[in-house]
């Protein structure tokens, strides 16, 4: 069982993931929390605190485009186990699916397919992840590009 953990150093260490935090006070903070959630996957109470401190919008945002491949891949780790509804999991499926595209290193797709993969045996979540995912041509999951029958064009998006 984990010490148990303040409620207030939760919402600190949120913060310090958001957009108005320097980069390297992201990189720290968002490291912290990928290990926090990562060794505790199986504490339900403590990822329930971590969400609830409101973890999950900004670390959706560090999906976006725009951040680098080390955060998207720290970001995933930690977002995955957190999502816990159908509303935050709904919001997370879009830049998670982006993840598995061809812009993204080969580490990243693999930490994204994970992710989705194990989101998949949720069967709540698994038509929201088949939803964000027929909306691409082409994705990526465990190195071999699918082309879903829904997709009227030739090409890779």
């Amino acid at each position: 069982m984990p010490p148990p953990v303040d409620r207030r150093d939760l919402r600190t260490l949120v913060r310090k993931i958001g957009a108005s935090a320097r980069p390297s006070q992201q990189r720290e903070a968002l490291t912290t929390l990928m290990h926090l959630v990562g060794a505790n996957v199986d504490v339900a109470d403590l990822l329930s605190a971590v969400a609830a401190a409101g973890a999950i919008p900004p670390l959706v945002k560090l999906l976006d485009p725009g951040a680098d491949a080390g955060m998207h891949e720290m970001a995933t780790v930690a977002l995955v186990p957190l999502l816990q509804s159908a509303e935050d999991c709904a919001a997370a499926m879009p830049p998670l699916v982006q993840l598995l595209g061809r812009g993204s290193p080969d580490k990243v797709q693999s930490v994204a397919a994970a992710g989705l993969w194990s989101l998949a045996d949720n069967p709540e979540f698994a038509p929201l992840i088949a939803a964000a995912v027929s909306s691409h041509c082409w994705y990526r999951c465990w190195g071999l590009y699918i082309k879903p029958a829904c997709c009227g064009r030739q090409q890779g998006c």
